[in-house]
């Protein structure tokens, strides 16, 4: 991550770990390797995911939730009625931080690292596998948003559902070349 591209994140995610190889800081929810600092970014703790909803805490930065969320995925994550999310809830500001400081989310052809190393992902109702050319950051009320939790080969997942009646704004970002560029709001 280039300098003027971090001092643009949000405070909360600057003061996150930073991995030492990758350079980039490591999410709440991603497991560190205690010797080596290290983030493993094929993966997420369930028992962080779990903090996050039990104690109303960001995925990203690990802090407290205001009254609204957002939530950050591809377009059938964000259909009302059967979208889902794998991830947790997060403040707005750390979802807007990860468009920038996520490869995976920040850069087109950047794959997924679960991809190479074949682990299994919970695909959430709504949503396909692979990766999308659009990604839909869904602002919502905290207290309307459901769960539900899901059993799978390596265990329980947690799936995070605004719901059809929660008030919501959406905004939508999609690739132009290189970049990721919102492309508006609706609500």
């Amino acid at each position: 991550m280039q300098h003027d591209q971090w001092r643009q994140l949000p405070a909360q995610v600057r003061a996150l770990p930073l991995d030492p190889r990758r350079a980039l800081p490591i999410p709440f929810t991603t497991p560190v390797d205690p010797g080596t600092g290290q983030g493993d970014w094929g993966i997420t703790s369930t028992e962080a995911v779990e903090r996050c909803w039990h104690e109303r805490l960001c995925g990203v930065c690990g802090k407290g939730l205001p009254a609204w969320v957002a939530f950050l995925g591809g377009p059938g994550s964000a259909d009302r009625w059967r979208g889902a999310y794998s991830d947790p809830w997060m403040h707005e500001d750390c979802a807007e931080a990860s468009l920038t400081a996520c490869p995976y989310i920040a850069r087109p052809k950047v794959p997924r690292i679960s991809e190479p190393i074949k682990l299994a992902l919970v695909i959430p109702p709504g949503e396909v596998a692979g990766k999308q050319d659009a990604w839909v950051m869904v602002i919502c009320r905290r207290d309307l948003v459901t769960t539900t939790v899901q059993r799978t080969k390596t265990g329980l997942v947690r799936l995070f559902r605004p719901g059809e009646g929660n008030p919501r704004r959406e905004r939508v970002f999609r690739y132009e070349g290189n970049r990721l560029v919102e492309q508006g709001q609706t609500t």
